[in-house]
């Protein structure tokens, strides 16, 4: 099968990680793939890859010339500058012979998944898009209601054009279709994969090591992990304990220090490419969602946490996909709420969190990235 993934970004940051997996997964399988994208970390991994410049039409200072960009101009922006591309590259695509048109969608990834549109519709072919977070995000995330509607009404013109839609869990698949209003759509849920060796971590040691992977958002009502913070500074014996943000930036980091200085045991490391490593290294492992209940988006972070031997503590809202993921006895996953009382004593008593490693080893399957891609696989047997 000849698949072409086009993808924004392939380097450094969670959603890469994910299209990574996915890619290096259809390559196991000898799926050839031909990967449109606007960077990439490395190319040795791949069979073809066709690097170009991504429009990305969002990227610009004001909520209100974000709103009349998308509300006048974006759709046709975006379509004059990929037909632009798409001409440019019909010869090597149509030596491609594509089976099949996948666009891994991630933030406002709306112009790609108008590539994959016009890619589709000049080879006949279908259009799968898989979002790995919701387009737009939901109202709880603070966005600007009108630029939040004319993404909304953006994408539903751009669904119309695709024959396969999946998200990353249940919740945001849900809550995706029901933006979308497209009956017609072939839908599924397709989790975030795992492909790496069950993590073991080393020995403990005097200190205890808590750590946080992902981003987070500085002065936003999203994903800011402030409860967190908060909890932190009231330990009394702080000195026992090492405080790992692991892929947050400095923005945060000053947020924080403006609320209350950073203790010497609080570190921020922007980015690494070696995360399993540093969970070896840690006692505890912490999961943080949007303060707000019945939100959609997963953490990728969280399902790697389930592929290690380390107790979790997912600081979330009600019915989240979080809970929901965790709602397992034997997983060893505290599920509390963005109290700071709460998050402290949990991260104190964090020892009597039980953990049974069959019940976690079975349920991660699912995740792994073999079975992720046989999934897939069966979809598109399914209709081509």
């Amino acid at each position: 099968m000849n698949i072409i993934f086009i993808v924004d970004n392939l380097k450094n940051n969670p959603s890469a990680i994910v299209a990574n997996q996915f890619i290096n997964g259809l390559n196991v399988i000898g799926v050839n793939l031909l990967v449109i994208t606007s960077s990439a970390q490395s190319e040795d991994n791949l069979n073809n890859i066709l690097r170009l410049l991504i429009p990305v039409p969002y990227k610009i200072n004001t909520t209100k010339e974000k709103i009349l960009f998308i509300l006048l101009f974006s759709k046709f922006y975006s379509k004059i500058i990929n037909n632009c591309t798409l001409n440019k590259y019909l010869d090597t695509i149509s030596n491609f012979h594509p089976d099949i048109v996948l666009t891994f969608s991630s933030c406002d990834a709306f112009s790609i998944i108008q590539l994959g549109n016009l890619i589709s519709k000049q080879f006949s072919i279908p259009h799968h898009v898989h979002a790995v977070d919701a387009l737009p995000a939901p109202e709880c995330w603070g966005e600007n209601r009108f630029l939040r509607e004319s993404k909304i009404s953006y994408i539903r013109r751009l669904s119309t054009d695709i024959q396969i839609f999946t998200s990353s869990n249940k919740q945001m698949l849900e809550y995706q279709l029901g933006l979308i209003n497209n009956q017609n759509l072939l839908s599924a849920v397709i989790y975030n994969p795992i492909n790496t060796e069950f993590i073991c971590s080393h020995k403990k040691t005097k200190i205890i090591t808590i750590l946080y992977v992902g981003s987070l958002m500085s002065n936003s009502k999203g994903r800011n992990g402030l409860q967190y913070y908060k909890s932190i500074i009231h330990f009394k014996d702080i000195s026992k304990y090492q405080f790992i943000f692991l892929g947050t930036g400095l923005d945060v980091k000053n947020t924080f220090n403006d609320i209350y200085p950073l203790p010497s045991n609080v570190h921020f490391i922007s980015w690494t490419d070696n995360i399993d490593e540093y969970i070896k290294n840690s006692s505890l492992l912490i999961d943080i969602d949007i303060d707000a209940d019945n939100d959609v988006f997963l953490s990728s972070k969280l399902i790697k946490y389930l592929n290690s031997d380390l107790p979790i503590i997912s600081i979330t809202g009600a019915n989240s996909p979080a809970t929901n993921l965790l709602a397992v006895n034997g997983l060893g996953a505290h599920i509390i709420s963005h109290d700071p009382e709460l998050i402290k004593n949990s991260i104190i008593n964090f020892d009597s969190i039980h953990i049974d490693l069959n019940t976690r080893s079975e349920y991660i399957q699912q995740f792994m990235i073999d079975n992720i891609i046989s999934y897939i696989m069966n979809i598109y047997a399914s209709i081509l």
